[in-house]
């Protein structure tokens, strides 16, 4: 098995050399076709004379630099005014996207302990149900209680201050 392997190596390594050698001959071969004359020097024809390529260059006019109406200033600011148009393309407003709604806060008003020193607010998660008693300046997440008074709670939620209602059917206790 040792004597086995052994050749197929040396096979390979004698077909590897061989590839080697046939593609440094082609490599050589299309050298001396691309320079005939030698590798230091181009062929060029004799009855044409090598000068260089000619580019037509065309002056723009001055007016085409005083119309500054139309540029596009990359480092400005969206306008974000409505009905302003975009430079450069005539009939085309910009879009202005109208500010989503502030997020209201995720409680609703389930109860009120009133006590003129102290009261409390029982409010209910609107996601879960789940049941919190918070007093005046308490923190839930993001939403902080301003103030309590016998049916309602101011809450201060996302930059908003918020009225929650003692709602009417809720206190029945029909749940």
């Amino acid at each position: 098995m040792a004597t086995s392997s052994l050749k197929s190596q040396r096979l390979k390594r004698w077909i590897l050399l061989l590839a080697s050698v046939i593609a440094a001959a082609i490599w050589i071969r299309n050298l001396f076709v691309l320079f005939p004359k030698g590798a230091t020097e181009i062929a060029v024809p004799e009855n044409q004379p090598m000068r260089p390529a000619r580019v037509r260059r065309t002056p723009l006019p001055v007016s085409a630099f005083d119309d500054t109406s139309s540029w596009i200033d990359p480092f400005a600011p969206p306008e974000t005014k409505g009905g302003s148009k975009v430079p450069g393309l005539p009939g085309k407003e910009k879009r202005v996207l109208p500010k989503a709604p502030p997020e209201p806060p995720p409680w609703k008003l389930a109860g009120v302990v009133w006590d003129r020193k102290s009261p409390a607010a029982i409010l209910a998660s609107l996601t879960d149900n789940h049941r919190v008693v918070v007093a005046k300046g308490d923190t839930l997440g993001p939403s902080r209680i301003e103030k309590i008074d016998q049916t309602n709670v101011w809450i201060h939620h996302n930059g908003r201050s918020w009225k929650l209602a003692l709602d009417e059917s809720d206190s029945t206790g029909s749940h």
